[in-house]
């Protein structure tokens, strides 16, 4: 990683062998106590998904799972059908957690445009009662504006687009409450899923 902000450290990352760009990585605090959820690193599927995560100790009683999560788009390998198989079985994981959990990242797919992409994934996070957190554009060029990076919690929040980036891409700030939502609102229709 080539920049972490004086105060924070690096907590996990995921860097792929071959190939340019992507990658994805978690920094927190330095004030925080944390463990690297390596077992979420088994999700990354080259040419599909990238995956790290950490567990963070907020106080005595309170822990919080970061995921962090970039999708390539790289041409022929880029699989869809395996982020989006990859990408249940983190959602899945994070059930079984059952503590609270922010999902954040670049995950190629355009919420602000109605493709079979974005209706499955915006269907996949229906299945578990959640939702995308942003619904305004995270890449802007001159030919388009687009939504490609978001927030997925179990947390109640909002989250703003940060215009301070150092990408293509506009960075964001998610701010949640104290608590999680009750599990039986996470879980909706799994089963039919």
């Amino acid at each position: 990683m080539n920049y972490i902000p004086e105060g924070y450290k690096l907590t996990s990352e995921y860097s792929r062998e071959k190939g340019h760009h992507g990658g994805c990585a978690i920094i927190v605090k330095e004030e925080f106590h944390y463990s690297e959820r390596i077992d979420f690193k088994t999700f990354s599927d080259f040419g599909s998904i990238e995956c790290c995560a950490t567990l963070v100790t907020v106080s005595s009683e309170k822990k919080l799972l970061i995921i962090c999560v970039y999708r390539p788009t790289t041409r022929p390998l880029s699989k869809i059908e395996v982020f989006f198989e990859k990408f249940n079985g983190i959602l899945d994981q994070c059930l079984m957690e059952n503590i609270p959990f922010i999902i954040a990242g670049d995950f190629n797919v355009n919420i602000l445009s109605s493709t079979d992409e974005t209706n499955i994934f915006l269907s996949i996070l229906e299945t578990y009662n959640l939702t995308v957190t942003n619904r305004e554009p995270t890449r802007i060029t001159p030919h388009s504006a687009t939504c490609l990076d978001n927030v997925i919690s179990n947390l109640e929040g909002t989250t703003t687009v940060q215009e301070e980036h150092m990408a293509d891409h506009s960075g964001l700030k998610f701010i949640f409450q104290n608590g999680p939502l009750p599990l039986e609102s996470v879980v909706k229709k799994k089963e039919d899923h």
